[in-house]
């Protein structure tokens, strides 16, 4: 269902790649979906669904999470070496009662990411919010 999702926003945002994150009890990110283009010019060692709280830095997403707000850049990026170049990204968090539960980025779409385009996302993700969290809480309670 993530990857599904992800490729409808893919689409709307005319992103080329983009990620599907929810936020666990402990504030680490887990990767639902991630779709790129061109999978296979990733050649990051360490391929890992799953970032600890400790491992937030400045990214976008770290960003977004923390500040409870939208962010897009152009630039420059801190990502692992071999990683597929992010040429230009921008991330919104999912909101569920105030809680950040969760998070989607687009990247490397190929003109700037506008006003439009963030509202567009944050509307998604306002309407992602309500049933990420319910199956959240049915994946701790199974």
């Amino acid at each position: 269902m993530y990857g599904e999702v992800l490729q409808i926003i893919l689409n709307a945002m005319r992103s080329p790649c983009g990620m599907f994150a929810s936020m666990n009890e402990a504030g680490d990110r887990v990767i639902h979906a991630t779709i790129c283009d061109s999978p296979d010019k990733c050649e990051t060692e360490e391929k890992s669904g799953y970032f600890p709280h400790r491992s937030r830095n400045y990214a976008l997403w770290a960003r977004c999470g923390k500040e409870k707000k939208s962010f897009a850049s152009d630039g420059p990026f801190d990502i692992p070496e071999g990683h597929i170049p992010i040429i230009r990204a921008m991330a919104v968090a999912i909101i569920h009662r105030e809680e950040v539960i969760g998070n989607l980025t687009v990247s490397n779409k190929s003109t700037d990411y506008t006003d439009s385009d963030m509202k567009l996302l944050e509307t998604i993700a306002d309407h992602i919010a309500p049933i990420l969290y319910a199956r959240m809480k049915a994946q701790q309670a199974g």
